[in-house]
C-alpha cells in the first residue's frame, strides 16, 4: 500500500527552538502538524525538517510570511 500526502520540507539551524517557532506560527493559523520528522545530523549547523500538515497550502504562505 502507497499513499502520497502533501509535504513541506524546510532547511534550517540545527538549534533548539526552531521546531518552537515553526509551530507558534502554524497554531496561530489554526494549521495542525500531523508528523515531523528531521533529516539531520547531529552536529550539523543547517538540517532538514520534514512537515505533514492539516492543511500544506495554507502551511506553506503562513511560514513564506
Amino acid at each position: 500500500l502507497v499513499v502520497a500526502d502533501d509535504v513541506l520540507m524546510i532547511e534550517g539551524d540545527n538549534r533548539p527552538g526552531s521546531l518552537a517557532k515553526i509551530s507558534d506560527k502554524l497554531a496561530s493559523a489554526k494549521i495542525n502538524i500531523e508528523y515531523v520528522y528531521f533529516a539531520t545530523p547531529p552536529h550539523a549547523k543547517k538540517g532538514l525538517m520534514i512537515l505533514r500538515l492539516s492543511n500544506a497550502k495554507k502551511g506553506l504562505k503562513v511560514l513564506n510570511s
